[in-house]
């Protein structure tokens, strides 16, 4: 997304919660996007919020041992992950 908006991106990082990435950009390094129900956790004063108007496109990699992969219940899975 920020790609696609040609927004410089020089430090990437993760975090464990999403609470925490507001609370990295609520010190000045940054952006995130998260739920806005994340927001509700975080000084209203402390960050500004926009909504996000764009689509989010997230890849997902199926990652199982070869043993596995025809499992019923892992093609289900692949099925309804390929649906959405």
């Amino acid at each position: 997304m920020f790609d696609q908006a040609k927004v410089p991106i020089t430090i990437r990082a993760e975090t464990r919660t999403q609470v925490a990435a507001v609370e990295i950009v609520a010190q000045g390094v940054g952006r995130s996007v998260v739920s806005k129900d994340v927001m509700q956790h975080v000084d209203e004063n402390a960050v500004a919020t926009v909504s996000l108007a764009a689509d989010l496109i997230l890849p997902i990699r199926m990652v199982t041992a070869a043993a596995e992969a025809s499992a019923p219940t892992v093609e289900l899975l692949c099925q309804q992950l390929r649906s959405v």
